[in-house]
């Protein structure tokens, strides 16, 4: 419900206060080297803690982050950063062609379009590229945009050698009044994939639960120094 997003949400005060202890600290939370789970780390500054303290949303650092916390080394899927889709969008090939495929692989990563997250998961194997949104069992006009652009980037790629199988995946769905928790979904979403779970529609039982679990998520993860911020002032001052 909206008030799981409100402000006397005891997640918000605690964000708040990690991220209090990051600044004092200079320190960022990042996802570990898990080069078996990431083909990018993960990375989540205090910022993203207070965006999260004031509204109760989940940022692109945190989608990106908070699915590779804690998990084990045995995956069934590699997390890309959410923006991939951004480049994808507008047809910067070069800008992606960083991340080679392998045999077998299945690819995530978060989106983010008219401040809603969806997911798309690519299945290299299957040839299957499937949207997850959590406020569609059915796929939108949108959600068909989406998953054409993903497929021309699959087809740069890895060439047009054969039909994509392109489709809608029945995750779990938000309520109809519902308009802040989709990052939630997602990240719950992304990371049961990651772990190879059935994220069926009936399978986030407790989202109150998962958000609370987020928050130990980010509370116990790594942490590395955060480059310290620096204004005009202070390089002038020091400049000499």
């Amino acid at each position: 419900s909206n008030g799981e997003g409100s402000a006397s949400d005891p997640l918000c005060p605690a964000a708040e206060s990690l991220a209090h202890e990051l600044d004092d600290r200079c320190q960022i939370i990042w996802s570990g080297e898990h080069p078996w789970v990431a083909l990018n780390p993960g990375i989540c500054g205090s910022r993203s803690l207070r965006l999260l303290a004031s509204d109760g949303r989940l940022t692109d650092e945190l989608v990106d982050t908070v699915p590779l916390l804690g998990v084990g080394s045995h995956n069934h899927a590699y997390l890309l950063p959410s923006a991939v889709y951004t480049n994808i969008s507008e047809r910067r090939w070069k800008a992606l062609d960083r991340w080679k495929i392998r045999p077998g692989e299945r690819w995530i990563f978060g989106i983010q379009e008219t401040n809603h997250w969806m997911a798309v998961k690519i299945d290299w194997k299957d040839r299957l590229i499937q949207l997850y949104d959590p406020m569609e069992r059915t796929l939108s006009r949108r959600g068909k945009r989406i998953l054409e652009r993903v497929k021309k980037w699959t087809e740069h790629l890895r060439g047009a050698d054969g039909p994509w199988v392109l489709g809608s995946f029945h995750g779990p769905q938000q309520h109809a009044d519902d308009v802040q928790n989709c990052g939630f979904y997602v990240a719950w979403v992304l990371r049961a994939w990651i772990q190879g779970h059935p994220a069926g529609e009936d399978t986030l039982e407790d989202l109150l639960g998962f958000r609370q679990e987020v928050f130990r998520l980010l509370r116990d993860a790594p942490r590395a120094p955060a480059l310290p911020m620096v204004d005009n002032s202070d390089s002038e001052s020091s400049a000499s």
